[in-house]
């Protein structure tokens, strides 16, 4: 099985994801806070803690480890790493500070950065406990339903999701509206007299029982030369069902990984436990979870 998952790649160690990291920052600090600068306090040594003011997956540490060195020179500490879960109390960072070197508007973009990306992180976790219970193994993916691009991305892959495809240009996907501007018959023809040695991978989405028989069926015949996957967007759990069991008996799964889309949630997500399934994504998961709150503090050495 292939598996679509990249994470070396949003890590501050890549270029790409740092360089973003850092536009993203300097981007949302443009506009100057008002500080204590102008009280006479900027020489005081401070200690900065960041509070967890509820449960929740930490994200985001080594991107803002990275933001306040590269931008400030700041050394960050933590007992935590990302991934591991806190409660409400938890002290998940601290570094010193004096106010010559550290302003406010530091504070509350870290702040944001912190809680958008545990947000995401809790709630993937929430997801992949559920799928970690099944009898079958099947695995978390990231959609294109993001609101911080690759940050996002790495909030996801941190709670235990997997990362899918990053940008267009790294996996070619077969989508409904390329099928309605070209036809189905034009697609196969341009999959198969294009070079796709660039592409990770190659994704074909699926929208009826009819169209998995056909498209299959075709792929049988004649293999493409690089990882397919097959994604059945907006089935009813118990027709997925049946419809991988009739084509893995008939031998037509010839494709390297299966993936669930379309109307999937926590509510239903335990009727997607089943054999020749081996991911499904959601993307309400990117665009509408909930922040979790944190706190800063400021605590004279």
């Amino acid at each position: 099985m292939f598996v679509p998952h990249f994470p070396k790649d949003l890590s501050v160690e890549n270029e790409a994801y740092s360089t973003y990291l850092m536009n993203y920052f300097s981007n949302n600090i443009a506009f100057d806070d008002a500080d204590l600068d102008a009280f006479g306090f900027s020489s005081i040594l401070y200690r900065a803690k960041v509070v967890a003011k509820s449960d929740g997956v930490l994200s985001g540490l080594e991107e803002v480890t990275f933001l306040l060195n590269k931008t400030a020179s700041i050394t960050v500490e933590s007992v935590f790493k990302d991934g591991d879960s806190f409660a409400k109390g938890d002290i998940l960072m601290h570094f010193d500070v004096s106010l010559s070197g550290f302003s406010f508007k530091f504070e509350r973009n870290i702040l944001n950065l912190l809680s958008r990306l545990c947000g995401v992180a809790t709630l993937v976790a929430e997801y992949t406990k559920v799928l970690n219970r099944f009898e079958n193994k099947v695995s978390l993916l990231a959609t294109r339903k993001l609101l911080l691009g690759p940050l996002d991305k790495k909030a996801f892959i941190v709670g235990g999701g997997l990362s899918h495809r990053l940008t267009q240009s790294q996996a070619l996907m077969i989508k409904k509206y390329h099928k309605n501007l070209y036809g189905a018959d034009a697609i196969f023809d341009i999959l198969y007299a294009k070079d796709l040695s660039s592409f990770e991978f190659v994704e074909y989405e699926i929208h009826s029982v009819d169209e998995a028989y056909d498209f299959l069926q075709r792929i049988k015949a004649k293999p493409l030369a690089v990882p397919l996957g097959v994604m059945f967007d907006n089935f009813d759990s118990l027709v997925l069902r049946d419809l991988l069991a009739d084509l893995a008996v008939n031998d037509l799964l010839n494709c390297d990984f299966v993936e669930a889309s379309g109307g999937i949630t926590k509510n239903n997500l335990k009727d997607y436990d089943m054999p020749h399934l081996d991911f499904v994504s959601v993307g309400s998961i990117t665009k509408d979870s909930q922040a979790i709150d944190l706190s800063f503090d400021l605590e004279r050495r």
